[in-house]
Formats: structure tokens, C-alpha cells, sequence
């Protein structure tokens, strides 16, 4: 668990103050993070919009602060799931590494998987075919992509798809999870430097 995530949990309770409680959420955190959605699940139900409500009520300390984080949190963990879930389709019968994406933009969610193709350099990486069909969909704007990925720790975007998701978005937020549950997270910018975009053209022309 992270740091902001062990913050957070020790702010859970009545009055923030129920060590059970604090027990409870930072189980459910700790679910999140490493993928067991049947726990986040069961532990959501109750735990989560209980504390969702003292904090709306104003009976816990730091309350703002958790709802902000919780509410990225838990978008970025159902992102996170959607991407697990497009990883099992993908198709790489010659690598074997299998990718799942899901992209978040201002016209709903979309994911992909990777698919390789036995003529390697026409290979679609999972991010692209995620990007491809939120703008096929008509999205403009991506805001959050999630990948995961059969490696056991956290995974980039290659190359090909920093440039490609750049398009859409200099400042996305890209969250990768490995299936030993750690996370990584990056701006766009931050992986691809001095990058090449729409205003290159315009200057050019």
C-alpha cells in the first residue's frame, strides 16, 4: 500500500478514531491495489460508503482530502479492473505477453488487448487498440489510461504508443499495475520528453 493510501486509512472511523474500522479500509485498500476484487467488493459495500458518508457529514478529520483521493482511487482501481479483464482477450500466441488497456475519455471507457500478428512488425500494442477505439467512438480527450500486464511488475507504454496516446493528451495520467499487485504511475510528459506534436506542424507550415 501506498503511502497516500496508508494516510488516508488512518483518517477512516468514527471521529477517525475506531482502530476496526482503520483495519477494515486499509484491507480493502490493500485488495484494490493487488487486484482481489471479490474482497474490494465485499468490503465496498459497507466499509467504504460508511466512510464515505461520516465524511460527508463532516464527522471525520481530514474528510476533504479522503474524499478526493478515495474518489481517484477507486476510479483508477475500476479502470485497473477493466484492463485485467481486456488483458484475457488478448491475442499473443508468439510472445505470450499478454496486455490489457482501458482508457478513460470525455466519451466514456474503452479498452484493448494486444494482438500480435505472425508478420511481428504489424503487431497492435494494447494501449493503441484501446486509444483507437475511444476515438473511433468519437472521444477527443484521454485522460487516464490503465494497463496491465502479464509481467510481474509494472509495465510502460512502449515507444510507438507514448507518441500515439500524445495526441490525444500531453498530460495523461497512465497507471500500470504487474500481477504482484505493485503500482506505477506517470504524466505523459514525464515519459515521453521533448515529444513531437500538432504544434511542430504548425510551425512548420
Amino acid at each position: 500500500m501506498d503511502r497516500q493510501a496508508a494516510k488516508s486509512a488512518r483518517l477512516v472511523g468514527p471521529q477517525g478514531h475506531d482502530p476496526k474500522f482503520q483495519a477494515r479500509v486499509t484491507e480493502l485498500l490493500k485488495a484494490g491495489v493487488k487486484g482481489d476484487r471479490a474482497i474490494a467488493r465485499k468490503l465496498h459495500c459497507h466499509y467504504f460508503q460508511v466512510a464515505v458518508a461520516r465524511a460527508l457529514t463532516g464527522q471525520m478529520a481530514g474528510a476533504g482530502n479522503m474524499i478526493g483521493y478515495f474518489k481517484g482511487w477507486v476510479a483508477k482501481n475500476h479502470l485497473l479492473a477493466e484492463a485485467r479483464s481486456a488483458r484475457e482477450r488478448a491475442y499473443a500466441p508468439y510472445s505470450r505477453f499478454l496486455v490489457g488497456a482501458a482508457v478513460a475519455t470525455d466519451a466514456g471507457v474503452f479498452t484493448g488487448g494486444n494482438v500480435e500478428n505472425a508478420s511481428y512488425s504489424v503487431t497492435i500494442c494494447a494501449e493503441r487498440v484501446a486509444a483507437a477505439s475511444a476515438v473511433a467512438a468519437g472521444a477527443r480527450r484521454l485522460d487516464v489510461m490503465a494497463v496491465t500486464s502479464s509481467s510481474p511488475t509494472p509495465t510502460p507504454p512502449c515507444g510507438a504508443c507514448r507518441q500515439f496516446l500524445y495526441e490525444f493528451n500531453p498530460e495523461m495520467l497512465v497507471v500500470s499495475a504487474g500481477r504482484s499487485g505493485d503500482l506505477r504511475q506517470w504524466r505523459l510528459s514525464a515519459i515521453l520528453a521533448d515529444a513531437f506534436g500538432r504544434e511542430d506542424l504548425e510551425e512548420g507550415s
